[in-house]
């Protein structure tokens, strides 16, 4: 019986340890996303607008707010380089807002 209990613990570590080492490496291999390794080009912007990020930090989620707060655009980014229509959109001030797997980023876009 000491054996049938001492071989379910070994298994018991190591799946708990598997699971903090794959955390870890996770944690460490993307970079950080945060105001200034993401960028808006150009801004203000008349038609087309490029958004840029850090390489390795896709998929991210892009959303665009209007300043009434609705919600205009949401796009996963699975590539460091997208490039956006906004020649719809009426002029004005968005919220470009850039979320992680960590966190969430926003940034103001002006609409000529």
């Amino acid at each position: 019986m000491r054996k049938i209990t001492f071989h379910f613990l070994f298994v018991l570590f190591l799946t708990v340890a598997g699971s903090a080492a794959a955390q870890a490496h996770s944690n460490q291999s993307l970079p950080p996303l945060d105001v200034d390794n993401f960028h808006i080009k150009p801004n203000p912007v008349s038609s087309y607008f490029t958004v840029n990020l850090p390489e390795g930090l896709s998929p991210v989620s892009l959303e665009v707010y209007n300043v009434l707060g609705q919600l205009i655009e949401k796009q996963m980014l699975t590539r460091s380089q997208t490039k956006f229509d906004s020649s719809q959109w009426k002029s004005g001030v968005y919220l470009v807002k850039l979320v992680s797997e960590n966190n969430s980023v926003t940034k103001r876009l002006v609409k000529n």
